[in-house]
């Protein structure tokens, strides 16, 4: 490991450990919470710089940059808060905020009838929200076939935790039909002709030396890993914040994710075949990841719309088979890179062992 990624790992790790247990006065919280977030700032430098477009979009890409640095930024320092405090703090940007989610608000499982009528009232403000999310997911991955495994996953999500966050709970043909059929493909398939008619790359995650090549088995882990702390994020950090579905900081961190993701599969795409690829946007997007999960998990106490019951067998042991697996898979394939490593370089040394040797006899 270099010395950038070990200083950023334990910065990751103390400031991690350090404002889980973070628990003193507003005005103590807020001290640390300010020099944590200007530490996090400093932390940045210590990454390579990385420009995953090429100079042509520079000024784009450091924009989205900073933009998300400032978004992590503000999570840095809300993570120093206790709960009571970081809702207070969510309202002050909107004063309709601070209140409880309540326990009773609308979910999608009301009435599973296969009906019209049914259908057409579920067709709200996520069913637009679908369509506008995987049009813009469509430019941060492309690759139809992997846009379409993601549409899938993100449905047993759903299915996984739904006995947590009642508002993952819909019908059958919601999961189906207006999720996957009618807004993600369709979405899917729109951003598809746009990247092929205005000739934009192309990415391959799932091709044929996907589960043989280390490196391409690695950085589909991570998209897969990153897609569902994302996801996952998105509705337990709004609801721990006491932010509803519909406002606009909902938007607000979608748009950021949006962009700090865009550069960084570019980089981790990229990476694949470029051994030289900085890691920068890779890092900050691991990063976002785990302080989110750090305020929601911070935050639970009095978080409103969750329910307190234990995960079935069913759901938690197939997700564990599934991660073993994978996680075995990746050591074998990482095992076997290192001894096609060793291999050459322990030939290269019988060689000029050899060639010592014929020299000694000669002299």
């Amino acid at each position: 490991m270099s010395f950038h990624k070990l200083i950023f790992w334990t910065f990751t790790t103390v400031l991690l450990y350090i404002a889980y247990n973070n628990n003193e006065g507003f005005e103590v919280n807020s001290k640390r919470g300010v020099l944590a977030a200007m530490l996090f700032i400093a932390m940045i430098g210590s990454l390579k710089p990385s420009d995953p477009f090429g100079d042509k979009y520079g000024a784009i890409f450091r924009i989205q940059l900073w933009l998300s640095a400032t978004f992590i930024a503000i999570l840095v320092y809300l993570a120093f808060q206790n709960e009571k405090d970081g809702r207070y703090l969510m309202s002050l940007g909107d004063n309709r905020l601070g209140k409880p989610v309540t326990k009773d608000m609308h979910t999608y499982d009301d009435n599973c009838e296969f009906e019209w009528i049914n259908i057409v009232d579920n067709l709200d403000h996520y069913y637009w929200s679908h369509v506008i999310n995987w049009l813009l997911a469509t430019f941060l991955v492309r690759d139809f076939w992997f846009l379409n495994f993601w549409s899938v996953l993100d449905e047993i999500i759903e299915l996984s935790w739904q006995h947590k966050l009642p508002h993952f709970r819909e019908c059958w043909w919601d999961h189906v039909l207006l999720d996957v059929l009618l807004s993600n493909t369709v979405a899917i398939i729109i951003g598809m002709i746009i990247i092929k008619k205005f000739k934009f790359q192309q990415y391959s995650w799932f091709a044929k030396d996907t589960f043989t090549n280390p490196k391409k088995f690695e950085a589909v882990l991570i998209v897969i890993i990153v897609i569902i702390g994302n996801f996952l994020n998105n509705f337990f950090l709004m609801n721990q914040l006491w932010v509803p579905p519909k406002c606009w900081m909902v938007v607000y961190r979608l748009l950021i994710w949006f962009m700090l993701g865009h550069s960084a599969f570019r980089e981790l795409h990229n990476s694949i075949t470029d051994q030289n690829q900085s890691y920068q946007l890779r890092y900050l997007t691991y990063f976002t990841i785990a302080i989110e999960t750090l305020i929601s998990i911070k935050f639970l106490p009095d978080c409103g719309n969750l329910q307190n019951e234990d995960t079935p067998i069913y759901i938690w042991l197939p997700w564990l088979i599934v991660g073993l697996v994978s996680l075995l898979w990746w050591i074998k394939l990482k095992l076997k890179q290192s001894k096609q490593q060793i291999q050459p370089q322990s030939q290269e040394t019988i060689q000029k062992q050899d060639k010592s040797r014929k020299g000694k006899k000669k002299d």
